[in-house]
């Protein structure tokens, strides 16, 4: 993400960003989603799935709705199972993370980050929908109003606030997108959310522009900020272009890569676009499994981490038995450092190939029914 010299800056604030399964009587004679001695069920495959899996970190042009264009990028790719992390508003460009395949059932882990915008508005002028896209609905006049009482207003936006959600949104009322019943002219219940604000730089103010970048919480509308903004100024204001540079600190522009930029790639028979997820699970412990081992967590099985005797890992069938079989469970852990395997309850872990592609994400968890005392397990929660 490139961050702009500022002609201002305000203080920077926090953001923030996370199943439980029964387990383990001693019976050994497998459960009901085991085969004989709790191994893996007759048929399962060690991928889990065919076709492309992964996720594109898209910079996406201006003018198109985010639905229709994860519409091209199934169409360039063939696939048909495929969403997005945070919608984009027809007018804005930049960052939307593309998930792809069964890479889709890791998206809930990533709809709390943070997102960062550069955004530019026109002060005068109000719009229906708070932006350029949008029939301006009043005009005002400048008046006496400076750069520098701009620049002070935009900065101090920083902090925690309470923000109207605006009635063109897809925010959902019964069941039916604001926008829908907005166009039709219908009334639309206001709805406010906490919302919280901070790093925001003024960029330049050339009225009845200014520019500025801003991060904020999930959820928030960078066209209500927009809204309040020229009503606190006095002429009111509305955006007339947006741009998405980050979503949290690992989906950013620099790693982006554009809609004909993928399209290139794939008729050359190149995939470097579509990245393995396992990239952008940072906080998350690493657990190299062998392929026997994958097809118990495709299972939903649990996997000790204490090894009775080397080269074991017990597996936990739910409702069925504990299985050994070989594997490295104890291998590169916290930090990468190899045959450190010092575990916490609780602590998140991604189960790994032997190449580092990504199987499963889940817990360390201290809730063994059935297995010896004071041993810990990984109870996978999204296998892909």
């Amino acid at each position: 993400m490139t961050h702009p010299s500022s002609q201002g800056r305000a203080p920077r604030g926090r953001a923030a960003g996370g199943g439980s399964r029964k387990g383990l009587p001693g019976s050994r004679h497998g459960g009901p989603h085991g085969g004989p001695h709790g191994g893996p069920r007759a048929g399962a495959s060690a991928s889990g799935s065919s076709g492309p899996l992964g996720i594109i970190v898209l910079d996406k042009d201006a003018g198109l709705p985010s639905n229709r264009v994860l519409g091209q990028v199934k169409r360039l790719l063939g696939v048909t199972k495929m969403g997005f992390l945070g919608t984009l508003d027809p007018l804005a460009s930049g960052v939307l993370p593309v998930f792809v395949g069964r890479a889709t059932r890791l998206i809930p882990l990533f709809e709390g980050l943070a997102k960062t915008y550069r955004v530019t508005m026109k002060l005068g002028e109000r719009t229906a929908t708070f932006d350029a896209e949008g029939a301006v609905t009043e005009r005002r006049p400048l008046g006496d109003l400076t750069p520098e009482r701009v620049r002070a207003a935009i900065l101090a936006k920083a902090g925690r606030q309470r923000q109207t959600v605006p009635a063109y949104s897809a925010v959902k009322v019964g069941g039916v997108p604001a926008y829908k019943l907005a166009r039709q002219g219908a009334a639309v219940p206001e709805r406010v959310r906490e919302v919280e604000l901070w790093d925001l730089a003024v960029e330049s103010v050339e009225l009845p522009f200014a520019t500025f970048c801003v991060t904020c919480t999930a959820g928030t509308y960078v066209r209500s900020l927009v809204e309040e903004l020229g009503l606190a100024l006095g002429p009111g204001a509305h955006v007339t272009a947006l741009r998405r540079l980050a979503c949290g600190r690992l989906f950013t522009l620099e790693d982006s890569v554009t809609l004909d930029g993928i399209g290139e790639a794939w008729k050359a028979g190149r995939q470097e676009h579509l990245r393995n997820p396992a990239a952008f699970l940072p906080e998350h412990a690493p657990l190299r499994v062998t392929p026997e081992t994958e097809l118990h967590l495709r299972d939903g099985r649990t996997v000790l981490l204490e090894s009775p005797a080397p080269g074991t890992i017990p597996l936990a069938a739910p409702g069925g038995a504990i299985a050994p079989v070989s594997g490295d469970a104890a291998g590169s852990v916290s930090g990468g450092e190899p045959g450190r395997a010092e575990w916490v309850a609780g602590q998140a872990v991604k189960a790994l190939r032997s190449d580092g592609s990504l199987i499963a994400v889940g817990v360390v968890t201290a809730e063994l029914p059935g297995a010896p005392p004071g041993r810990l397990g990984f109870r996978p929660n999204r296998v892909i």
